[in-house]
This record gives C-alpha cells, sequence and structure tokens, in this order.
C-alpha cells in the first residue's frame, strides 16, 4: 500500500431493518463522484455474499445481488477487495503535494426507508451523502512516515521495517475518512474531557496552529453547552490553506486555519454527525445551523439577515440539492439566508428557550435522522408564539 494507491479488503455486516425482504442492497462509492465512470477513484472486486452488477449514478453506487433474499430483522454479510486510486487534485478526495485526503473513499451502505433506496448523484457544490450511523474498525498498513489522522481513535504499532500499523476504532458514526502524510501535530483537552487533535500541514504557520487550536477547544465548550454532551472521546482537525475550502466528517474535519471554518465545521459535529439528515433533499437541516452557530459563537455578521437577497423568484431555503445544482444559489441561500432564519427563530421564541430547544431536539435526534416536519413541529411545541410567519419569511415552510 502507498499513499497514493490504497487496497485492501472490506467486511460489511448489517441487519435488515427496512420491513421488507431484500434481494439488493446498494453500496455507495462517493469517492467516484468527480470523475464518474470514466475514471474510478474506488473499484471493488472478489465480492463475497452477493453477487456485484453493473456500477449506476456515475459509478457512485453499485448494486450487490444478495446470495439470499434477507427478512426482516435477519443480519447479513458481505465481502469484497477494495481499491483506491487517490485523485492528483487538491479536494476533499485528493492530494497537496505529500498530503492526501481521503473523503468519502470507504464505501458505506446506501439507506433504505419509507421512501425506497436514496441513490442520489453526486453534488460537487454541496453534500449528497445520506448515511445511517455504525461502527466502524479500519486497520491501516502504511509507511512509518506518514501520520493518519482519521475518525475514530486510533492505535499505532510497529509492523514490518519501515511500516506502521494503524488500527482505528469508531463507533456509530455516519462515516469515515483519515488522511495520510507528514503533518504535524498538536492536542489540547476541551473542559468537557475531549481531546482535540490539530494536524498541519507546512504552510501553516505557528501563531495560525496556535489560534486554531485555541479556537477548536472553546468552540467544542460552546456547542457542548448549546447541543448537549460530545461523545466521542476525541475530534480531529487536518488544517492547511486548502483552494478548495473545509469538509466536515464524523470526529473529523478538513479545514483552512481561520476561526470562523473551524466553528462551521465543529459545528456540523452536533448537526449532520450526531443529528443526520438527507444532505441532498434537505441540505438546510445541517448547513443553515452550522453556519448560525458559527456566527453565533465568533460573532460575525449576516448583513443579509437586514436586507434579504434572494437570487430568484422560487429559491427557498428549503430546496434541495437538485434545485440548487441547476440553478445555482447553493452558499447564499442555504448558508447565509438560512442562517437568518435560525437568527429569527431565536429571537422569536427568545435566546434560552430557543437554545433548550436545540439541545432536545439533538438529543431526541442524537444517532438518528431529521426532517423538516420533525424540526419544525417539534420547534413550534417548544414556542410560546407561532412560528409559521417566520418560515414563511424565510421560503422554509
Amino acid at each position: 500500500m502507498s499513499s497514493l494507491r490504497w487496497r485492501g479488503g472490506m467486511s460489511v455486516r448489517f441487519v435488515n431493518t427496512t420491513g421488507v425482504v431484500l434481494d439488493t442492497i446498494w453500496l455507495r462509492l462517493w469517492g467516484n463522484g468527480e470523475d464518474g465512470c470514466a475514471a474510478p477513484a474506488v473499484r471493488v472486486t472478489r465480492l463475497s455474499g452477493g453477487t456485484a452488477g453493473d456500477p449506476a449514478v456515475g459509478c457512485t453506487a453499485l448494486p450487490v445481488r444478495l446470495a439470499h433474499p434477507l427478512r426482516p430483522g435477519q443480519p447479513a454479510l458481505v465481502r469484497f477487495d477494495l481499491h483506491i486510486a487517490v485523485p492528483d487534485r487538491d479536494a476533499r478526495f485528493g492530494h497537496n503535494g505529500p498530503y492526501y485526503l481521503l473523503g468519502h473513499a470507504l464505501p458505506v451502505l446506501a439507506v433504505h426507508d419509507g421512501k425506497g433506496w436514496h441513490l442520489d448523484p453526486y453534488s460537487t457544490g454541496g453534500e449528497s451523502n445520506y448515511s445511517l450511523t455504525a461502527d466502524w474498525t479500519v486497520r491501516l498498513d502504511h509507511p512509518r512516515a506518514l501520520a493518519i489522522p482519521a475518525t475514530g481513535s486510533a492505535v499505532a504499532m510497529p509492523a514490518r521495517p519501515g511500516r506502521t500499523l494503524t488500527t482505528i476504532a469508531a463507533k456509530r458514526v455516519r462515516d469515515f475518512a483519515f488522511a495520510a502524510g507528514p503533518f504535524g501535530k498538536r492536542e489540547a483537552l476541551t473542559r468537557h474531557g475531549v481531546l482535540v487533535r490539530l494536524w498541519f500541514a507546512d504552510d501553516v504557520s505557528a501563531a495560525e496552529v496556535d489560534d486554531t487550536l485555541a479556537g477548536a477547544v472553546e468552540y467544542m465548550d460552546t456547542f457542548a453547552g448549546w447541543f448537549g454532551r460530545y461523545p466521542y472521546p476525541e475530534v480531529d482537525l487536518v488544517s492547511s490553506h486548502f483552494d478548495w475550502g473545509s469538509m466536515e466528517y464524523p470526529t473529523y474535519v478538513v479545514t483552512y486555519p481561520a476561526r470562523t471554518a473551524v466553528a462551521h465545521e465543529l459545528a456540523h459535529q452536533w448537526w449532520y454527525g450526531l443529528v443526520g439528515n438527507d444532505q441532498y433533499a434537505d441540505p438546510w437541516l445541517d448547513e443553515t445551523i452550522a453556519e448560525y452557530a458559527k456566527q453565533r459563537a465568533t460573532g460575525d455578521e449576516n448583513p443579509l439577515c437586514a436586507g434579504p437577497f434572494w437570487p430568484s423568484p422560487d429559491a427557498k431555503v428549503t430546496s434541495g440539492m437538485d434545485y440548487f445544482n441547476a440553478n445555482g444559489g447553493y452558499s447564499l441561500v442555504v448558508y447565509l439566508l438560512g442562517s437568518c432564519l435560525m437568527h429569527d427563530l431565536e429571537r422569536t421564541m427568545g435566546p434560552d428557550r430557543w437554545l433548550a430547544f436545540l439541545r432536545d431536539y439533538a438529543t431526541a435526534h442524537r444517532y438518528g435522522v431529521s426532517t423538516p416536519v420533525a424540526f419544525r413541529a417539534e420547534a413550534q411545541a417548544a414556542s410560546p408564539v407561532d412560528l409559521a410567519p417566520v418560515f414563511h419569511r424565510w421560503r422554509a415552510s
């Protein structure tokens, strides 16, 4: 295995919780989203426990016909060989010089719910990911010189000469991501006992390291106070001056060294990480709250709240990625105008009642999935006044 190409085996154990008999499941290979079938970066071979069909949805979805039909409540296991070729680009799945990022590189099970299988296409301007929580154990055999920041908690042991075996465990997380490279490392503890690890590339200055780590500790404590206890023992941040931005994963974020970016991505540890949502159909359910939390924590002003500007008459905070992929306006509407919705709800309900609602909602839906219907209904139940005008004002009704 090298830092450019990784190969190994993967086992997926699951239980049929759909309530119907399944003869086929789907694996999401999100790492193929950028290049599709023309140059698939993630390939599955030698599958057992079923038969792989033809890749679909731009090679981001692989059907697996199970060896035996799976009744509700029954467990199953599929195994396969996995081949990953890290794309030659500075991206959330790619590399910049010797620093490799493997976001969404490992396959995950597609979600089956009352709407059937969710097989949405990849989105370049946002996220399409929708996954449920699972327990992960990942073992990486790699050159000793490579640091391996990752989702979960890692234990490194010497392997063959010049190599290290890093074993990583992550319980009840929605995805798994990791990085590899000659990163520097700094650590600190939050007041609540969470270990914050900052991994940084050589383009991050000493002052930026200090400020990023201090900000991460501060925001983890702030968000725990607002949204409830962080249940994992650690959170890892990988920092560099990425051209493409920042990205959240469970217990792990990739961010440029600026407090506003750090605050937004760490807020995602609650809103997407702990409280999941269908990020293709309902991106506002995590992005608007994460952006609002960033603004509230950093004091970042949002001028659009005083004078909203909508890019088109039919743009709505609650639009899905299908709308934004076709029409644009994703960041303006979901991040900025969406966060104005959250600020307006806070003013209408009052700060104490609003934060109590968010804590209660995050607790009730922890490790589960949030929906627009549940969010609006539970916010209204916690409010002494009618919230319909607020949702309507920000095109979220």
